[in-house]
């Protein structure tokens, strides 16, 4: 990185999610060397209340780019807004002051408040990270670790009085209750559930786990090599440790979900390559109800 290299000119502007997707997603996979289609583009930001900060040259070229999507709500009534798709072309990369990365996190935060969202994370590793907390952006506020679930053989009580079976799409989507999502990071509505999960353009299971009285409803994605991620829990009963390992023993899979999904988790702990962040720049330097000081990542997809 060259401190010196001199600033490019460009000024930065606020877009919603229909516009520019045909030119956002050329910069994507300029960026992250990985195709995502206009299609996609406009599903991940389909909310009206989602936005995006733009950096452009003055020929009109496309330098940089950061997305605000609406997430639900904060259980203080404000909107959550998860910050995504932050990206600076190649060729405009490494100004540690008045650079299009600083300046364009800088305004996001500016206009977030000015829209009154709290602003949700789960970055994406180390590098980012630490480029981040260099040019005095982030702050770093935690380490999200998963905990791990392996088949065990199943126990009488739970033979006997637990349910573990698998719901078609259908079915899932009938089961929906706005006041049931849980709290994983904000409030979800069974509208912003269905988008999330039942209409995204990727592919989801969804399993019914836990005592017959109280199950819990788990969006689980295949993870590979045997494995479950478990990324979203909906019901009546919090996720627990038992609901999880269940799982792992029904479906002879290791079950992943992150260390804050469950309670009394007795799974093994590991690290997540995610850091979670907080905008330095962020007017009063406060989290919304200390949302993420547990290591709570903003997007449960990152898997």
């Amino acid at each position: 990185m060259n401190p010196n290299h001199a600033a490019p000119a460009f000024e930065l502007s606020h877009v919603n999610a229909a516009e520019g997707a045909e030119r956002l997603v050329v910069l994507f996979e300029t960026v992250f060397q990985h195709a995502v289609s206009p299609q996609d583009w406009a599903w991940k930001y389909a909310h009206a209340a989602s936005f995006h900060t733009i950096a452009c040259a003055p020929d009109g070229s496309l330098l940089g780019h950061a997305g605000m999507q609406f997430a639900g709500h904060l259980p203080n009534g404000r909107k959550a807004g998860q910050v995504c798709d932050v990206m600076v072309h190649p060729a405009h990369r490494g100004q540690l002051q008045g650079g299009v990365f600083a300046r364009m996190l800088g305004e996001l935060a500016a206009e977030a408040g000015r829209r009154d969202y709290g602003l949700c994370y789960g970055f994406p590793g180390d590098r980012p990270a630490k480029l981040g907390v260099r040019l005095g952006v982030y702050d770093e506020v935690a380490r999200p670790r998963e905990a791990v679930f392996r088949p065990q053989a199943a126990s009488l009580w739970e033979r006997v009085w637990w349910v573990v079976h698998e719901l078609d799409t259908a079915t899932f989507a009938r089961r929906l209750d706005a006041e049931a999502a849980a709290r994983v990071v904000v409030r979800r509505t069974a509208e912003q559930v269905l988008w999330r999960y039942v209409q995204a353009p990727r592919v989801y299971r969804y399993f019914v786990v836990g005592p017959r009285w109280r199950a819990a409803t788990l969006v689980v994605k295949d993870g590979g090599d045997g494995t479950l991620l478990v990324v979203d829990a909906l019901g009546a009963a919090r996720c627990t440790s038992a609901c999880l390992q269940a799982l792992a023993n029904v479906s002879r899979h290791t079950v992943r979900g992150w260390a804050h999904l469950v309670t009394g988790a007795q799974g093994e702990a590991e690290p997540t390559p995610l850091v979670t962040i907080e905008l330095a720049q962020l007017p009063g330097r406060s989290r919304p109800d200390n949302w993420f000081d547990d290591g709570r990542p903003g997007d449960v997809d990152i898997y």
